[in-house]
């Protein structure tokens, strides 16, 4: 798992998940040291979720931003079609005066 750039509840995660496999490596009971691993593997389950949650809000986050894009790219459309159309407008009825 990329552990470069994770918020703090992701870190916390698999910092816990790292302090469960220490003790998992040093009770000397069986089931002890089982009861530890499976702890370690659920905290890095949990990192993984909320690195889900993450990318998702990002991922809504960007399709909001590219929504704005896209409808600010219409909206500038539209006025240069205005442009256009009041250009040609302007032009013909110079044509018909002429």
């Amino acid at each position: 798992m990329d552990t470069r750039a994770t918020s703090p509840a992701v870190q916390r995660c698999l910092d816990n998940a790292f302090h469960c496999e220490r003790l998992s490596i040093a009770a000397r009971d069986r089931d002890a040291r089982a009861a530890f691993a499976d702890a370690a593997a659920y905290w890095r389950d949990l990192a993984g979720l909320f690195l889900q949650a993450e990318k998702a809000s990002l991922d809504r986050s960007l399709a909001g931003e590219q929504v704005k894009l896209s409808r600010e790219a219409i909206d500038h459309s539209h006025e240069l079609l205005k442009r256009v159309d009041n250009r040609v407008a302007e032009d013909a009825q110079d044509d018909r005066q002429a």
